[in-house]
């Protein structure tokens, strides 16, 4: 049996979450715009980070850095969520 791949491994709710976590560069603004909790983002975003196999965000003390892997996803999701807009026209 072969392994997932990354596509079956994670969500768009996951990606909504790490775009506004990204935007934000907060957990808890994100969560507000989303009209979630703080702790249902962060394990929105750990769950993402499992899936990709690499950190996303870095906290030094209260600040949150974005990993370069960070910003070269949200490339992505920009580009998909684009994509998906057009679709609805």
């Amino acid at each position: 049996m072969s392994s997932p791949t990354l596509l079956n491994r994670l969500t768009f709710r996951q990606l909504q979450v790490f775009q506004a976590v990204h935007q934000q560069r907060s957990y808890s603004r994100a969560a507000e715009q989303l009209g979630l909790t703080q702790p249902a983002v962060s394990a929105q975003i750990r769950q993402l980070e499992q899936a990709l196999g690499q950190p996303l965000f870095k906290y030094a003390g209260k600040t949150l850095h974005v990993l370069p892997t960070a910003d070269t996803l949200a490339l992505s999701t920009r580009e998909i969520f684009g994509q998906l807009s057009r679709l609805q026209m």
